[in-house]
């Protein structure tokens, strides 16, 4: 599920988003979110 997740992130969803379509934890979805939010080239 985290290439989904990021995928997700680099479109603008947010982490309650991941948790809620993933089903990932909250700590994995922040995590995610902090990484890849701002990694669009």
């Amino acid at each position: 599920p985290y290439a989904e997740a990021i995928r997700l992130v680099q479109q603008g969803a947010s982490a309650e988003q991941l948790v809620n379509e993933l089903g990932i934890s909250g700590g994995e979805a922040d995590l995610i979110v902090m990484l890849h939010r701002n990694s669009q080239a």
